[in-house]
């Protein structure tokens, strides 16, 4: 089912080829002197000063932040706030950063991988604002990082992850099938 979900996901964006991880098997991860071993993650929080929710989500995102700096065993990851509209919903101060990102919604989170200065699309977070969420979706998202193309599908209790991987660039979907 997990599985059948993401090939229709990918389907709809013309990517054909697939890898199955199964539920709860990270991917392989690059070999160490691979250029995909050495990267840099960043963590966006897409914010608009009026909107509650991000006002609510706002003390939960930092959470998450100390909570993953925390974990000495955590990959490095750079956590950023990025302000797309203000208290007014005028374009905010990270305005430019938002439309490049193609941020619809506020709160909206994505996970970047950044290879050589070139940032990926990015893959949207969909899950509780809640810290331990934020921090698990981050954990999950780096474990089944991979460097060739295809589809990764995985399960997270009642969600699917899947993960589209084309010419080294990654977009994730998460489908709940509660």
């Amino acid at each position: 089912m997990v599985l059948d979900a993401c090939l229709a996901a990918a389907a709809s964006h013309g990517q054909t080829s697939f890898v199955d991880v199964g539920a709860g098997q990270p991917a392989p991860g690059p070999a160490p002197g691979h250029p995909h071993a050495n990267v840099e993650h960043q963590v966006v929080d897409y914010y608009a000063e009026a909107c509650p929710h991000c006002v609510k989500f706002a003390p939960q995102f930092a959470k998450a932040q100390v909570q993953w700096n925390s974990d000495p065993t955590n990959d490095p990851v750079q956590w950023l706030t990025k302000q797309c509209k203000d208290s007014s919903w005028r374009d905010g101060r990270d305005a430019g950063a938002c439309q490049d990102a193609k941020i619809e919604a506020y709160p909206t989170v994505k996970l970047f991988t950044v290879h050589d200065g070139v940032r990926d699309q990015g893959a949207e977070y969909m899950g509780s604002r809640d810290p331990d969420s934020v921090v698990a979706w981050v954990k999950h998202m780096l474990s089944t990082e991979q460097g060739s193309a295809g589809v990764q599908a995985s399960a997270v209790g009642p969600l699917a992850v899947c993960d589209t991987v084309v010419g080294g660039l990654r977009s994730s979907s998460v489908l709940d099938f509660l």
